[in-house]
């Protein structure tokens, strides 16, 4: 979350995949403190697709340096963080999982980026958020050749498209 010069009352919130979705719930729970929120790659139900992509990704963890990668950012709970995420995604029990209720309760502006070849999500899940927010104040952004980071492959064009959004508030 980034403050810019806005009342305590009026967050930007700011998440990435399942902290993209975080923040949907937020401003569907908290409308009166949420003025922004920008997802990127954020799920709001569970597809095939996305359990597909989560299957290999174990063994990119322990064969494949996606440890290594990880324990940059998370340090000695790398194994815990990765395991707790891909043991709920993987599971049977979660595949009914779905935040499209929520949506219809959020009043504020929207962002909602997704990468046309991310390995987690399709154009789905975008189409939820426009359809289930059902208000003019959403943005879409599909980005060609862009895969589940587009903060990472394209961050120049997404920073830059994030801080039009913001200032077009």
């Amino acid at each position: 979350m980034i403050k810019l010069g806005f009342h305590d009352r009026n967050k930007i919130l700011i998440g990435h995949s399942d902290g993209g979705s975080i923040a949907l719930i937020y401003a569907s729970q908290f409308p009166e403190r949420t003025y922004a929120v920008i997802t990127e790659a954020a799920h709001t139900f569970v597809e095939h697709h996305t359990i597909k992509g989560v299957k290999p990704v174990a063994d990119l963890f322990e064969n494949g340096g996606l440890k290594e990668k990880l324990t940059k950012y998370h340090g000695e709970n790398t194994e815990s963080m990765f395991y707790g995420w891909y043991n709920v995604w993987s599971s049977k029990k979660f595949s009914k999982w779905n935040i499209e209720s929520y949506l219809s309760k959020i009043k504020c502006y929207v962002l909602a980026i997704q990468g046309k070849d991310d390995e987690y999500g399709t154009f789905k899940q975008l189409e939820s958020i426009q359809t289930h927010i059902g208000n003019n104040r959403i943005k879409i952004l599909f980005i060609d050749n862009c895969a589940h980071t587009p903060h990472v492959h394209f961050k120049e064009y997404v920073s830059e498209m994030m801080i039009k959004f913001i200032k077009d508030l």
